[in-house]
């Protein structure tokens, strides 16, 4: 009789990939892809291996230097369980084109992947740094990338489903979470790394690039990436201050916050509307909270440094880079 499973794998047979880092060196796509090693708990012999394993190819073309893993890994590497697609800086500003072009005709790799830029050194550092509280540093990253996310607002995630809508549509720029090593990365390679309570190199998520014409044209600083986000509707909370007297601030915690964008095509106006929840957090100033005056002119003064601060990216985005990152175009097409 025929049957369904004429293909199947042992999960014994495969080896598992967490995350792909992609340079470009010498004229060639260089992979670096981080593999799961799992260690049989029983076996004493296997107690100093890593937790994971990484494979460097580099090829023409990205196909031939997937499939050149083979000539290193002793089993069938599974993209299926792809968390993470790190792209270098020199990747993601010529070369995006053909990265989708790869991802989308894969079939075996999931659309629901995490995509970052590396800040400043190669993609391939950031996946070969031992990490403390993770066993895996794909996995510390996406970790970091989520606790960001919900409690400080520099950096959103984007998956290669969001990426790949965004540069296929002519009315949208990209942008991606920056990824960044904080010490020594050679240091951070050695496992006397999460040996000691100070590590050498840590992995740090701060910060949004910003694309003009599907090529990446700035990092932000952690303060733009957060207004952009605020902007986007894209954060959840974050800490907004503002000097309250001389060197003494005034500390808000966002507990919520929604953006809604209104263009007015007649008058070729764009309107963001900015609404949320706040709670003060610290005040260094000697001021009266119980008074309800005090309370009102606190909330003035919130209103009026996020306004300026969110005016302040927008033309730094617009004036300096000419991209619109914020959906403007977008919402004029619509």
């Amino acid at each position: 009789g025929l049957s369904g499973c004429y293909n199947y794998r042992e999960l014994s047979d495969l080896a598992i990939m967490t995350a792909v880092a992609i340079d470009r060196v010498d004229d060639s796509f260089q992979l670096t892809i981080q593999v799961v090693n799992p260690k049989k708990q029983q076996d004493p012999s296997n107690a100093n291996q890593p937790d994971f394993v990484v494979y460097t190819t580099k090829d023409k073309s990205l196909q031939k230097a997937f499939r050149k893993v083979v000539n290193m890994a002793p089993k069938r590497v599974y993209a299926a369980h792809l968390q993470l697609l790190v792209l270098s800086e020199k990747v993601a500003t010529d070369y995006t084109d053909e990265i989708v072009d790869f991802f989308i005709r894969e079939p075996e790799v999931r659309d629901e992947f995490q995509v970052l830029v590396a800040k400043g050194s190669e993609a391939s550092d950031k996946l070969e740094v031992i990490t403390p509280l993770t066993t895996l540093s794909s996995m510390d990253i996406f970790n970091t990338l989520d606790s960001n996310k919900k409690y400080l607002g520099s950096v959103s995630s984007v998956t290669f489903n969001d990426f790949m809508h965004a540069y296929l549509d002519p009315n949208t720029e990209m942008v991606l979470p920056v990824l960044e090593i904080v010490g020594d990365s050679e240091e951070g390679k050695k496992q006397e790394n999460v040996e000691t309570s100070i590590s050498s190199a840590n992995l740090k998520l701060a910060s949004m690039a910003i694309f003009k014409d599907n090529k990446l044209v700035k990092i932000l600083d952690e303060d733009d990436s957060i207004n952009l986000n605020m902007l986007l509707g894209e954060l959840n909370e974050t800490i907004i201050q503002y000097e309250c007297g001389e060197d003494k601030y005034a500390a808000f915690e966002i507990i919520s916050s929604d953006s809604e964008l209104e263009v007015d095509p007649e008058k070729n106006k764009a309107i963001f509307t900015i609404t949320g929840h706040a709670s003060v957090n610290e005040v260094q100033c000697a001021l009266d909270l119980r008074k309800i005056e005090v309370g009102n002119k606190m909330r003035e003064e919130l209103n009026k440094t996020i306004k300026n601060a969110l005016l302040d990216t927008i033309n730094t985005i617009r004036n300096d880079y000419n991209t619109d990152v914020f959906g403007i175009k977008d919402s004029f097409y619509k």
